[in-house]
């Protein structure tokens, strides 16, 4: 049998080093914002936002708040980002040729945070004025 050998790149070496290293402090919590829209399925589109916050809402390990511009979600890493690939899933599933999607994510290793803590913070602030 021949061994095939071969050398990683620089890039492929660090990648992988990052995956197997967590900085100090890495919990794997990321906190995101997402706006999901269908192109070409008319002007409203309620069903698709609908059921893409059935996917979201289903996983008990994700926090969501729906808002008038998309979901915040909050959870793992790999939770969050898999919930938004089925949420593409299903809309395509659903007639979409096209979707364009904006996204917004945030990781912090210094302490843990959840998005109401985030929201108390201004609100407290708005009070001391």
């Amino acid at each position: 049998s021949r061994r095939l050998m071969f050398r990683l790149s620089p890039l492929a070496r660090a990648i992988g080093r990052a995956m197997e290293e967590a900085p100090p402090g890495w919990t794997g919590t990321v906190m995101a914002d997402l706006c999901i829209v269908p192109i070409g399925m008319g002007v409203s589109v309620s069903k698709q936002v609908t059921a893409c916050e059935k996917i979201l809402r289903s996983n008990p390990r994700l926090e969501t708040k729906l808002h008038a511009y998309g979901t915040n979600i909050q959870g793992d890493w790999d939770e969050v980002f898999g919930a938004i690939k089925q949420c593409h899933m299903e809309v395509h599933r659903m007639g979409t040729a096209r979707i364009t999607s904006s996204l917004r994510f945030g990781t912090r290793t210094d302490r843990a945070q959840t998005m109401d803590d985030k929201v108390e913070s201004v609100e407290s602030k708005l009070k001391e004025q």
